[in-house]
């Protein structure tokens, strides 16, 4: 297998299992928090209850692969700026993500305006009264969280979203993607020193507070495209350094478990180096399966990734509501090892009723269907 063949074939590995992990990101810790890990040895049932949900919700699944990975294929056939070239892939990008973007906001809004008054009984003037609080915002920043965040100067940092929430990484990788004439000119221009200077403003989060113009967007977009413009095989890369990146990857995820994730200070500084690291991990993890046991992504599940990422947690519908409420239900207990079984097999059953949906779709309504997943 060549090196850019391994490299395709592990992105489309990691495209759905990321996509379940986005589904992770956004449930609750519903553990009680420790007042001290550990504190009587051996680590407690409720302890290790708390450390899978802090991994899983707040540290590995935040990791922003999908914008390295994007900035890696914008510019993988484009090492050489092309005006021509830009144009065709921004109006792939007009089809694959600000249409879907949009209807999938609108949408959710209206059939939730539209349940508050034939289900919940609130009048219509409710629904005027949404419009004029929202307007615009509806798809742009109408929700907003992460205010308690801090940068190295003590500035407060803060994210926003639009109506579907999960969508707000959908706008900033749009954003960061019309800014890559910029992007390619900073990278061509100054190198390495350009890049460590991003990775400066990404560890210290020392950044403009602008929507849809987050540091995070911007500095893995950007990375990706220093590997794809300068031909650095990120499969090629991540083999040659595994070691470094393993001891780094495990060093840095039991610092952040010490220190509680983004939940303190010191957790929020030692995060960015740890999103780096599980960058490359990741890839090389895949890249395992695919070299080593040929293994290959389901093409239908790799096509559906866009809509279990939209529909998961979207305010109507929620599939990962259902499936918490569903496996609540068949596991009725409330023990640590309960709570945890029902933690880690919700996300999974979230996906699978998302691709159903999408497979019921395909069925009777292809046009809908493929409009909502992304044209794909």
């Amino acid at each position: 297998m060549s090196p850019e063949e391994a490299q395709s074939q592990t992105i489309d590995l990691l495209r759905f299992p990321l996509a379940v992990m986005v589904i992770y990101s956004h449930i609750a810790i519903e553990a009680p928090v420790p007042a001290q890990l550990g504190a009587t040895p051996p680590l407690s049932a409720a302890d290790l209850h708390y450390i899978l949900e802090l991994i899983l919700t707040d540290l590995l699944t935040k990791v922003p692969v999908f914008y390295f990975i994007s900035g890696l294929l914008f510019f993988l056939t484009m090492r050489q700026w092309s005006w021509l070239g830009y144009k065709k892939k921004m109006r792939r990008r007009l089809q694959a993500l600000l249409i879907p973007y949009l209807m999938w906001n609108i949408t959710t809004f209206f059939i939730f305006v539209a349940v508050q008054i034939l289900l919940k009984g609130e009048p219509l003037s409710y629904a005027w009264a949404m419009f004029a609080e929202q307007n615009w915002h509806v798809v742009w920043d109408c929700n907003e969280w992460g205010t308690d965040r801090v940068n190295w100067l003590g500035g407060s940092l803060r994210t926003t979203g639009p109506f579907d929430t999960p969508l707000w990484f959908l706008r900033d990788l749009m954003v960061v993607s019309a800014l890559s004439p910029l992007i390619y000119c900073f990278i061509r221009r100054t190198r390495i020193y350009g890049m460590a200077l991003l990775s400066l403003a990404y560890i210290s989060r020392i950044w403009p507070v602008a929507t849809g113009f987050s540091v995070t967007a911007v500095f893995f977009f950007s990375l990706g495209a220093y590997f794809a413009i300068n031909g650095i095989n990120v499969i090629h890369f991540v083999q040659r350094t595994k070691y470094v990146v393993i001891v780094s990857f495990l060093a840095l995820l039991a610092a952040c478990i010490a220190y509680n994730g983004e939940h303190t200070v010191i957790g929020q500084n030692i995060y960015p180096f740890f999103a780096i690291a599980t960058v490359f991990v990741s890839f090389y993890a895949a890249s395992v399966f695919v070299t080593r046991w040929n293994v290959k992504a389901n093409k239908f599940l790799v096509s559906s990734c866009f809509f279990v990422y939209a529909f998961h947690d979207s305010p109507t519908g929620n599939p990962l509501g259902i499936s918490n409420t569903i496996l609540h239900f068949v596991i009725p207990g409330s023990s640590a090892l309960e709570n945890a079984v029902c933690y880690l097999l919700s996300p999974f059953l979230a996906a699978a009723i998302c691709v159903f949906i999408l497979l019921l779709l395909k069925k009777f309504t292809p046009r809908l269907a493929k409009l909502y997943s992304g044209n794909r």
